[in-house]
């Protein structure tokens, strides 16, 4: 069977320029491809560089910058309290060397350590809420409406 005329025309055109035409979709195809990888680049860079910028308060840097500075004031307020626990220390210790010192001058003189009969502060009540005490039978940490805790 013949093919007409343009058809065969056509034919002889596609086998001579066939690989042509597919190189150029090749070359298209991957054209696009790299420019939606360069677009993909391009705001993970913009990104990045807005979390290292200064003008930005939630900004990475800015995070870790402040991190650094409280932990160099509380470096800086845990050398001050250790300088004065050694000086408190340095005193105490003087106090007692003294207070020895005083007891081998005077050994009549007693000082009495009983610990007092009567309560410093009789009404004082350490649960004012009725919190309940999970560790006491029938008690729960949860209150229920209408409940009160059970203390025994």
């Amino acid at each position: 069977m013949a093919l007409p005329p343009y058809l065969s025309s056509l034919g002889s055109w596609m086998r001579t320029h066939g690989l042509l035409i597919i190189a150029l979709i090749i070359i298209a195809c991957m054209s696009w491809y790299i420019y939606f990888l360069q677009v993909q680049v391009d705001e993970l860079r913009r990104h990045v560089e807005s979390a290292y910028d200064f003008s930005n308060h939630d900004s990475f840097d800015y995070r870790i910058t402040n991190l650094e500075h409280i932990s160099n004031s509380h470096g800086d307020r845990l050398k001050d309290l250790e300088t004065d626990t050694w000086r408190l220390n340095g005193y105490v210790n003087r106090l007692n060397w003294r207070t020895m010192q005083l007891e081998w001058a005077t050994p009549s003189v007693t000082v009495h350590g009983d610990i007092p009969k009567e309560e410093a502060m009789p009404n004082f009540n350490s649960n004012p809420g009725n919190v309940p005490w999970p560790s006491f039978p029938n008690n729960d940490i949860y209150i229920h409406p209408g409940d009160t805790p059970n203390q025994t």
